[in-house]
C-alpha cells in the first residue's frame, strides 16, 4: 500500500514537473525582450498563435508512460531592438601612398549646371582629402561610355541611359558599339532633375515637333540648336523626334539650314542674338542660362511634346521606366505661362570599380556633408538628398566605399 502510494506521488510530481517544463518549452522560442545600445531604436509588435506543447515522461517503478499537455493561449510580444552606434570615418591627415594623385572628372559641357556643380565637387575634395580632381566637360551618353572603357575615373550621366548600354541592340544603336559596364560603379544620385525644354524665337511659326519637320520639308531654311554637346541625351531625342517625322540633318542642310550642338550656354546666346530660330534642350531646373534668357527676351516661346512625342520616346525608343513624364508649373520661369507638360530623367554620379575603397568612401562624404555649400554653387542641387542617395543606382552595382558610407550614417538600415 505504501508503495502504490509513493509510486502516485512520484507520478503527481512527474506531471506537474512535465506540466510546467512544457509551458517553458513553448515559450522559450520567443526571446524576452532586450535592449542593445543604438542610434535608432526599432520597436517591433508581432502575435505569436495559440500552440499546444507536449511533454513524455517514462518512469521505471514500474515501467509506465505520463503524458501531459498544457496549451498556451494566443499572445502578443513587443520587443525593442535598437541596432549598434555606427561611426563615420573621418579622412586621414594625409592621403594614403596607394590613393591616386588625380582623378578626371568627365561632367557636363561648358557653363551648363552639371559642369559648375562638378567644379565645386572638386573644391570640396581637394580640400578636404588632398586628391586633384580634374573637370572635363562632356555629355550624358559619351561619359558613360568613357567610364565604361576607363578613359575616366569619375562621370557624370543621365540614369535613363544605363537601360540602353545594359541592352546590347540599343547600346549599338547609341554608341555604335556593346558597353561594358563591369568596371562602373554607383555612387550617389540625384544630383539633379533634367528636363526636356524646347523654346523658340516669338515669330518661328511651328508649335510643335512634326509642325516643325513639316516645315522643314517645305523646304524652309530653319537654324535649331541642341542645348547639350553631341552625345548628350537632348541631341539623341531631338534628332530621333525629327527622323520620327521624316527629317534628317542632311535634308536640313538641303534646305540651308543648320542643326548645332553648342552646349546650353552659347545656344541660349544664339537664340536672344537671333542666330538660332529653336532650342531643344535637356536642362536642370532653374538654370542660370534660361534665367537670364526670361529676362533678355522677355517674349520667347515654348513648345510642348505632344502625346505621340512622348508614346514614340517611351514606348518606341525604349525610355520608359528611366524617363518620365513630368509637367513644370506655371512661372517656373516667366516665360511658361501655362502648365508646361514635358519629360524628365536625372543625373547620378559614377566612379570606377578600382578606385580605393576608403577614398569613395570620402569622396560620398564629402558631396552627403556639404550639400548647404553645393547647393549655393547650383541650386538644382536641392535635388539632392544625402538620405535617399544610395536609392537610384539605376540597377548599377554600388561602390563598396559608398554603401559603407550610407551605413556608417544609418541611411540604409
Amino acid at each position: 500500500m505504501s508503495v502504490q502510494k509513493s509510486l502516485v506521488g512520484v507520478l503527481v510530481v512527474l506531471v506537474i514537473v512535465a506540466g510546467v517544463g512544457g509551458y517553458f518549452a513553448g515559450s522559450s522560442a520567443v526571446p524576452p525582450p532586450r535592449t542593445v545600445t543604438s542610434v535608432v531604436t526599432q520597436t517591433v509588435t508581432t502575435t505569436v498563435a495559440a500552440a499546444t506543447v507536449t511533454r513524455t515522461v517514462t518512469t521505471t517503478l514500474p515501467a509506465q508512460t505520463v503524458t501531459s499537455t498544457v496549451t498556451l493561449p494566443q499572445q502578443t510580444i513587443t520587443i525593442t531592438v535598437t541596432p549598434t552606434p555606427r561611426t563615420v570615418t573621418p579622412p586621414p591627415s594625409t592621403p594614403p601612398q596607394y590613393w591616386p594623385k588625380e582623378i578626371v572628372f568627365r561632367t557636363y559641357s561648358v557653363g551648363s549646371p552639371g559642369y559648375v556643380l562638378g567644379g565645386a565637387i572638386s573644391s570640396l575634395v581637394e580640400k578636404e582629402l588632398g586628391v586633384k580632381i580634374s573637370i572635363q566637360p562632356g555629355a550624358s551618353a559619351a561619359n558613360l561610355l568613357a567610364i565604361a572603357n576607363g578613359e575616366v575615373e569619375m562621370a557624370y550621366t543621365h540614369a535613363a541611359w544605363v537601360a540602353f548600354a545594359k541592352d546590347p541592340a540599343k547600346a549599338v544603336s547609341v554608341w555604335g558599339q556593346n558597353v561594358n559596364l563591369s568596371n562602373v560603379r554607383y555612387v550617389l544620385g540625384p544630383t539633379e532633375k533634367y528636363n526636356v525644354l524646347i523654346t523658340k524665337r516669338p515669330d518661328f511659326p511651328v508649335n510643335s515637333i512634326r509642325e516643325l519637320a513639316d516645315y522643314i520639308k517645305r523646304g524652309n531654311s530653319v537654324r535649331l540648336a541642341v542645348g547639350g554637346p553631341a552625345a548628350s541625351l537632348e541631341d539623341f531625342l531631338f534628332r530621333w523626334l525629327l527622323e520620327r517625322y521624316g527629317v534628317t540633318e542632311d535634308i536640313i542642310r538641303r534646305s540651308g539650314g543648320s542643326l548645332s550642338v553648342p552646349g546650353e550656354a552659347q545656344a541660349v546666346e544664339s537664340l536672344i542674338g537671333g542666330k538660332v530660330d529653336l532650342i531643344f534642350d535637356v536642362c536642370a531646373l532653374p538654370s542660370s542660362n534660361y534665367m537670364q534668357l526670361e529676362t533678355r527676351m522677355p517674349d520667347v516661346k515654348t513648345i510642348a511634346l505632344t502625346d505621340e512625342d512622348i508614346d514614340f520616346i517611351l514606348n518606341v525608343l525604349g525610355f520608359k521606366g528611366s524617363l518620365v513624364v513630368d509637367n513644370l508649373p506655371k512661372g517656373t520661369y516667366k516665360f511658361i505661362t501655362s502648365e508646361y507638360r514635358t519629360l524628365f530623367t536625372f543625373t547620378i554620379l559614377l566612379i570606377r570599380a578600382d578606385i580605393p575603397r576608403d577614398l569613395v568612401y570620402q569622396i560620398t562624404r564629402v558631396i552627403c556633408e556639404n550639400t548647404e555649400y553645393l547647393v549655393k554653387a547650383v541650386s538644382g542641387f536641392s535635388a539632392f538628398d544625402p538620405s535617399s542617395a544610395w536609392k537610384f543606382s539605376s540597377n548599377l552595382e554600388t561602390h563598396a566605399g559608398a554603401t559603407q558610407y550610407y551605413l556608417d550614417r544609418g541611411y540604409i538600415k
